[in-house]
């Protein structure tokens, strides 16, 4: 299992067992693996969302452009 949650503690410099933890007792927030790799899942999705929905305006865009009347003057 901690092989699993290696990624994260590399990526985000992230350590639960951290002192801090151990001396407060929380954080504050709940804060677990399945939670952090939510949240991680969510930021690559939502990227990858506006991405292509950029490029679906932009398809859209050009083609209304290319077929406008100003456009073929």
């Amino acid at each position: 299992m901690l092989q699993d949650q290696g990624w994260i503690i590399k990526v985000y410099g992230f350590n639960v067992n951290s002192s801090r933890v151990k001396e407060n007792g929380e954080l504050g927030i709940p804060i677990n693996y399945d939670n952090i790799k939510a949240v991680i899942s969510d930021m690559f999705s939502a990227g990858i969302d506006t991405s292509s929905s950029i490029t679906d305006w932009a398809m859209v865009s050009e083609d209304a452009y290319s077929n406008s009347p100003s456009a073929k003057s």
